[in-house]
């Protein structure tokens, strides 16, 4: 466990660790109509569209026109 350990040192001394989040800018999310998909819509639409969702049932639960 030798590696771990260093590892877990080397990331603890990091000032900060990127989580490559998929958020808009503070002022872009501030501004949009928020909702249960607003922060998780990109992680869930392809799964929703392959379980079945239809183009028609994607642009009423986004809100927008479908993009594809």
């Amino acid at each position: 466990m030798a590696v771990y350990d260093d590892l877990l040192t080397y990331i603890e001394g990091l000032s900060v660790i990127d989580s490559h989040e998929h958020l808009p800018n503070e002022k872009d999310r501030l501004a949009q109509r928020v909702d249960f998909f607003t922060l998780f819509s990109h992680y869930c639409i392809d799964d929703l569209v392959a379980a079945g969702l239809s183009a028609d049932g994607l642009e009423k639960l986004m809100g927008t026109p479908n993009p594809w």
